[in-house]
């Protein structure tokens, strides 16, 4: 790598780090704005970021500082002076993981960005690698897998998974770990329960299988096939995906893990899943959060207790609207079931009622051809029936008025 050296840089050229992706972890525009403010007052920029060139020198890409780069557009500066380096892929993804331990701490929002980084990363080197994924000797998989046994399966797997959709890749907790701790777990600056919690919360959100497949994509013309003796066919239908119960636009307005995970936990149980729709989440989070900020408090201070109450405050407001709900269907239903049943009724009575003025027709028709057939025997009994149907029939047309 070259001597780093610090140039002034206009802010049109710049662009995130590759590696940062903004959806899982935005920027925080009350942070943006601190630092905007303090460039005014100070009539300077402060902590120069770190980068490289790419594209020749049309484009800059930061490693870290990208809440100091926005902070300096607020600010309409024209150019910042960045510390430029001659920096890898690899390297990119470093100083970014470390700058989130230092300044972003345990946002799980942060952490999640780094979790699915680092599986794209792990997934391009099996799959390329800088011997053309024909062994172990890659420094990266020397770091983050135990054995080349390890990395041999791990590749074998993401070759059949595109041809076979549902097979599962082991790039779990302890492989990132590794590689953060560059091939010691104690080394990593994240926590193994922070990263267990990330990559819950990636299986959770859908985005888990989603970087495994894309990753392979990505990376799959790279692979020599031969030398694994494979060959790789386009991928069948796509595997039916996990249902996604997390928003992971949630994940940023949590201050820490603890908070996060109490929010997580809170809403995808059985029971809040429920009456919590995964798209009403992330307003649920905001109400959360945003209130206690707006009291004078730090929204560090809101703790799991308040926040698996407001949750389940939420919960409980869901399930007596949805009880509303369901009475109301109930009642539509036994309502429908009820016309159906008069209808049914009325559609026999008229067709009945058809025939039997047809019948009291003809008869009046004979009687008058017959003088004194009314006597006839057949036909008193008979009678009686009439006189029957004529006392129901007022009974129902005084019921129905």
């Amino acid at each position: 790598m070259k001597p780093d050296n610090v140039e002034q840089i206009s802010l049109d050229k710049i662009t995130n780090n590759p590696w940062r992706n903004i959806k899982l972890f935005p920027l925080d525009d009350e942070h943006v704005a601190e630092i905007r403010d303090a460039i005014r007052e100070a009539n300077m920029f402060h902590q120069t970021p770190t980068g490289r060139w790419v594209d020749g020198k049309g484009k800059f890409e930061i490693a870290c500082g990208h809440a100091r780069v926005a902070a300096a557009r607020k600010a309409k500066l024209g150019s910042i002076p960045v510390v430029v380096g001659d920096y890898d892929d690899d390297q990119m993804l470093r100083l970014m993981v470390d700058e989130n331990a230092l300044q972003a701490g345990g946002f799980p929002g942060a952490v999640m960005n780094e979790v699915a980084a680092i599986m794209e990363h792990l997934i391009g080197t099996l799959m390329s690698g800088q011997d053309g994924g024909r062994s172990v000797h890659d420094p990266i998989l020397k770091e983050a897998f135990t054995d080349k046994g390890y990395v041999d399966r791990a590749r074998g797997l993401l070759l059949k998974r595109m041809n076979d959709p549902d097979v599962e890749v082991p790039i779990g907790h302890v492989p990132i770990l590794r590689y953060l701790g560059h091939g010691d777990i104690g080394g990593s600056r994240r926590t193994e329960r922070q990263i267990r919690d990330a990559i819950g919360s990636l299986k959770q959100t859908g985005l888990y299988d989603k970087i495994i497949d894309d990753a392979a994509r990505k990376h799959a013309p790279m692979l020599d096939a031969i030398s694994v003796g494979k060959k790789i066919d386009k991928p069948k239908t796509p595997r039916k995906r996990p249902e996604k119960i997390l928003d992971e636009r949630t994940a940023h307005l949590f201050k820490n893990d603890h908070q996060y995970a109490a929010f997580r936990e809170a809403v995808t149980s059985s029971t809040a899943r429920k009456v919590i729709p995964v798209d009403q989440q992330l307003a649920l989070a905001k109400e959360i959060m945003d209130p206690m900020a707006r009291a004078g408090f730090s929204k560090k201070q809101v703790g799991a207790p308040y926040i698996r109450k407001m949750v389940q405050d939420k919960i409980t407001e869901g399930a007596k609207a949805q009880r509303a709900i369901d009475k109301e269907e109930r009642d539509r239903y036994l309502a429908e079931q009820l016309d159906r049943q008069i209808d049914d009724i009325l559609i026999n009575a008229k067709g009945s009622l058809r025939s039997l003025l047809s019948s009291i027709n003809a008869m009046i028709e004979i009687i008058q051809k017959h003088p004194g057939l009314e006597k006839h025997p057949r036909l008193g009994g008979f009678s009686e029936q009439l006189d029957r149907l004529v006392n129901a029939v007022k009974q129902l047309s005084k019921a129905i008025k």
